[in-house]
């Protein structure tokens, strides 16, 4: 027999071995450890999809530009938002929403939501000039927004005082950006659009004219140039700048309402039978308005309230009614609409309805009430 076998007491065991059981001692109790913490949630598998996809600020703004050239304001003033949540000391991303806000006022009918959406304007627009002190165009849109709330200051609000310590203020800002850049067209232009509100005629029409020479195709230029015209009395040169504006931004419904509201404006100082033909052009681009809105699923009064006035200048007050009601229903909560749609009642001697509408509009109304009113 070989001398090395053991014959008397067996040979030790590979896993007899003291080291290997406290490593496998060690190794269970590890995995008791990472199994309770599984059940408290503390650990996570590997490779598991987060609840939400993370992403970043420049895919916000991506998708608010968009947004904003197919003409849905709110829809990008949303995505700003969420941009700013995800990159709050980006400048730049606070002055777009701002610019946005802005023109969105266009689509609210209350002096209390454009009051509360310009002074969400300003407060981007203040906060874009604070991250970004050498941004001209911060400076820019703050003049920009300035500018509107001193217009609606002074002949919504019909303070005077008020409005023109804003335009002294967006006239600093405006100078402040272009001291930045001098090059800035878009600082430029709303330069010129105070000059228009401070009634400074010459200096405005030579300083769009400068932009229209540099920057034919930028449609604030137009729009800008329409309102220069406007001012001074050429409607029909200045609708053909509107018009022009809509050619570049055609997704823009508020510049759809502004050449309604011209062409309807036009047609109370034309006499008959020219004055019907500009009434109905007014119709048709409100109702390219209403078009827009619907695609982009945009539920905005405007466009229908801009059609129940016009025929209601034309004396066909059942289909004026049937367009202020269907204004109604986007928003049953304004006072402004019942308003309307009780004047509308008023001058078609539907004197019951109009007592229903105008009692809405001055004191309120019940759910009950509304819901019949608007049948």
């Amino acid at each position: 027999m070989s001398p090395e076998r053991y014959i008397f007491r067996r040979q030790p065991k590979w896993y007899s071995s003291p080291l290997l059981i406290f490593i496998l001692t060690g190794m269970i109790l590890s995995g008791l450890f990472v199994t309770q913490a599984f059940r408290r949630g503390d650990m996570k598998p590997l490779f598991m999809p987060t609840p939400t996809p993370t992403r970043v600020a420049t895919s916000f703004e991506m998708e608010a530009e968009t947004h904003f050239l197919a003409g849905n304001l709110d829809a990008a003033v949303a995505s700003y938002e969420q941009a700013i949540s995800v990159n709050s000391q980006n400048g730049r991303l606070y002055a777009n929403l701002a610019r946005i806000l802005t023109y969105s006022t266009e689509s609210l009918t209350t002096e209390v939501a454009k009051q509360e959406r310009f002074n969400q304007a300003l407060q981007a627009a203040e906060r874009a000039v604070e991250l970004s002190p050498d941004d001209s165009t911060a400076f820019a849109v703050r003049a920009f927004a300035l500018d509107w709330y001193a217009s609606f200051t002074n002949y919504i609000l019909l303070d005077s005082e008020e409005g023109s310590r804003l335009l002294t203020e967006a006239e600093q800002a405006v100078s402040k950006a272009i001291i930045l850049d001098e090059t800035n067209v878009l600082a430029q232009i709303f330069r010129a659009e105070i000059m228009i509100d401070q009634q400074r005629w010459d200096q405005a029409d030579a300083a769009i004219s400068d932009e229209l020479r540099r920057a034919p195709d930028l449609w604030d230029a137009h729009r800008v140039n329409g309102l220069m015209l406007e001012s001074q009395g050429y409607y029909l040169d200045s609708i053909k700048e509107f018009e022009r504006a809509v050619e570049l931004a055609p997704n823009m419904t508020f510049l759809y309402i502004k050449l309604g509201m011209s062409y309807r404006n036009l047609a109370l100082k034309a006499s008959a039978p020219s004055n019907k033909a500009l009434y109905n052009t007014a119709i048709d681009y409100f109702a390219e308005a209403v078009d827009l809105n619907e695609q982009l699923g945009v539920k905005d009064p405007m466009p229908y309230l801009g059609i129940g006035r016009t025929y209601a200048q034309l004396g066909e007050f059942y289909v004026a009614s049937l367009n202020m009601n269907k204004a109604l229903q986007f928003n049953p909560y304004n006072a402004d609409v019942y308003a309307q749609l009780g004047m509308v009642y008023r001058q078609a001697r539907n004197y019951e309805d109009a007592i229903s509408a105008l009692k809405c509009a001055v004191q309120g109304c019940t759910a009950e009430e509304t819901c019949e009113l608007r049948g």
